[in-house]
């Protein structure tokens, strides 16, 4: 199956912070020096290669130090082909014990064998990321840069989970640039038409959640007028059900933070075959008088213990597909990432 669809652009500007009114230090988040901050690194990279065909790359790393009862450190990673769809290899989640993710002088530094994720620029930790792998089957080598305005879930990085605090922000249209192999074959990767987003999460985390993170291309119509969107929808413990979505406006590049309806189909899912669990294939999202619906091209983009003892639940992580639609309007198609899990 061959599939035709848009390239990605990154935005290039700059990376400003510092007039942002956060209760945290986002570069503490990416160094190690009076706070050591651990928690997921999830990079999730839509690119376009040489040789004419997109692709999806993720590398993640996570080093919880959140409510999930006996993790470890933990990494994985996975190529897919948006173009053909038929490629898809991965690895992990592959424990790591006594792991350390920062370096001596306090660089986000997370060194695995034949995997790692690290800061770009030793002198600067919110410059951009380097991510590779050398897994056989597996293999890329990419450069993100932090050069599109940062994404603050719930419009300051933080909220209440389960009664404690969550933090995130996100890098939703970072430059990238680098290679990967396909079938042992080099592609390089276009920077023109590529882009990455880098969500950075820790402190308290869902029982069990769905997370969505959307990219819509340039030029966006006024009757959606979003950009980009990033959805949460989880049942907290403490203060019942949560759905909610940060947006970001095309026309101001603004962002706020809107409720939201998230369903999923109960009929069109996947079991697997290895746990038994059943993870849906499609869903929607209601924004107001907008639905975006969600659909994947593989649905069995699994991430399940590799190893006993990683102490990290299995979960569906991967790339979608989200076509926006509204009453007498054109729909719009984007593209993204999902994660649902459940621990």
């Amino acid at each position: 199956m061959s599939r035709v669809f848009q390239h990605y652009l990154p935005l290039i500007n700059s990376f400003q912070t510092s007039q942002l009114p956060l209760n945290f230090n986002l570069s503490d988040s990416q160094h190690a020096g009076n706070v050591k901050i651990g928690g997921s690194f999830w990079l999730n990279s839509f690119v376009h290669g040489s040789n004419g065909q997109d692709y999806y790359i993720a590398a993640h790393a996570m080093d919880y130090g959140s409510n999930i009862p006996g993790a470890k450190p933990v990494y994985r990673g996975a190529i897919m082909g948006i173009s053909n769809p038929s490629l898809f290899v991965k690895f992990g989640p592959t424990v790591s014990p006594g792991t350390n993710f920062y370096d001596e002088a306090g660089n986000f530094h997370a060194i695995f064998d034949h995997f790692g994720m690290e800061t770009s620029d030793s002198s600067d930790p919110l410059q951009g990321i380097h991510a590779y792998s050398s897994v056989e089957g597996v293999e890329f080598d990419l450069t993100f840069n932090y050069s599109s305005p940062v994404l603050l879930n719930a419009a300051l990085g933080s909220y209440l989970v389960n009664g404690d605090t969550g933090y995130e922000w996100s890098i939703p249209r970072g430059a990238t640039a680098g290679w990967l192999k396909v079938n042992g074959k080099l592609i390089d990767v276009v920077s023109s038409r590529s882009l990455s987003w880098y969500d950075r999460q820790w402190g308290s985390l869902q029982d069990a959640f769905r997370w969505l993170a959307v990219n819509f291309p340039d030029p966006v119509p006024s009757w959606l007028g979003l950009s980009v969107l990033c959805v949460w929808d989880w049942d907290d413990d403490v203060d019942g059900p949560k759905q909610f979505a940060t947006v970001r406006s095309a026309s101001t590049g603004r962002d706020s933070v809107v409720p939201v309806s998230v369903s999923v189909s109960t009929t069109n899912t996947y079991t697997s075959p290895e746990t038994g669990m059943v993870y849906p294939s499609e869903g929607v999202v209601v924004i107001g008088d907008v639905e975006l619906h969600v659909t994947t091209p593989r649905s069995d983009q699994l991430f399940e213990p590799a190893e006993e003892g990683t102490g990290f639940p299995p979960q569906f992580s991967g790339y979608v597909e989200v076509v926006a639609r509204k009453k007498g309007e054109r729909p719009v198609t984007g593209y993204g990432a999902v994660d649902f899990m459940k621990i």
